[in-house]
């Protein structure tokens, strides 16, 4: 069953040591989002300067050299 792209953010946090493929990009925010399909997830926080604590967010993917990766983005 697929899950919702829709979710909320629960916390955030700002990465600064970034692993190798990510250094480039460093600081970056992530996030735990509560998906309204009631699944909790880690991810990217992207397209924002400044959010809010249950902002809703859409998930999107992210294409890196080494794969895709989820990301969240403000509605």
């Amino acid at each position: 069953m697929p899950l919702s792209p829709r979710g909320k953010v629960y916390s955030s946090t700002v990465i600064h040591a970034a692993p190798q493929i990510f250094g480039r990009e460093a600081p970056y925010r992530v996030a735990i989002v509560d998906l309204v399909d009631g699944v909790r997830i880690a991810t990217r926080l992207v397209g924002v300067e400044d959010f809010a604590i249950d902002q809703e967010v859409d998930i999107v993917v992210l294409d890196y050299e080494d794969g895709p990766l989820f990301a969240a983005r403000p509605v």
